[in-house]
């Protein structure tokens, strides 16, 4: 059983040049043992289209930074 903590979804927001502002970052924890490289994706919640991929490291921590404005859904996998 693979537990996610921390999440932050911040205040996302774009301005005329662009700029990408939001995160999600947290660790991902399995009978509150660190996961070391689990597979984080990002998925846009209007259609489970991937919006960005990321790998825990060594201390189950991870961070998607530079996102759009918008709702997301968060799909984490490990094998072991």
């Amino acid at each position: 059983l693979l537990t996610a903590a921390g999440f932050n979804l911040l205040a996302l927001s774009v301005n005329a040049q662009e700029s990408f502002s939001g995160k999600v970052a947290g660790s991902v924890t399995g009978n509150q043992v660190a996961i070391e490289s689990a597979t984080i994706n990002l998925l846009n919640a209007a259609d489970s289209s991937i919006a960005k991929i990321a790998l825990s490291d060594k201390t189950g921590q991870f961070e998607i930074a530079k996102l759009a404005d918008g709702k997301y859904l968060v799909k984490i996998q490990s094998v072991g």
